[in-house]
């Protein structure tokens, strides 16, 4: 039982140390609405994956810190949306490492 719960702890804090350094964004919601979804993916990616916000609100004026996805390709590039009640706001094949600061604002409106 004692080498089990020893194998979890090492499990868990491997798990921990690998999430604080994988490089992560700042996305700053300059909008001027209220987002409720972040997403980013690879811009090589056909899908957006899940929400980065977890349930929680992105308020104008806001600053979040999302972590990049696992793998971009060459180049790093990204795209990212955000998603408000109604209007989505999108940047496409942005160039992105740890701690890359993209803001967004309503001229990144996407029409539909």
């Amino acid at each position: 039982m004692k080498k089990l719960l020893i194998g979890a702890l090492l499990a868990f804090l491997a798990a921990a140390l690998s999430a604080q350094n994988q490089p992560s964004v700042r996305i700053v919601n300059d909008t001027g609405e209220v987002i409720y979804f972040v997403y980013i993916s690879p811009s090589e990616s056909l899908e957006w994956g899940e929400d980065t916000l977890g349930g929680e609100i992105l308020e104008p004026g806001q600053t979040v810190t999302i972590p990049l996805p696992s793998s971009a390709g060459s180049g790093n590039l990204y795209d990212v949306k955000l998603e408000a009640t109604y209007d989505h706001y999108t940047k496409y094949e942005i160039t992105a490492s740890n701690n890359t600061r993209i803001v967004f604002t309503v001229d990144d409106l996407e029409l539909r």
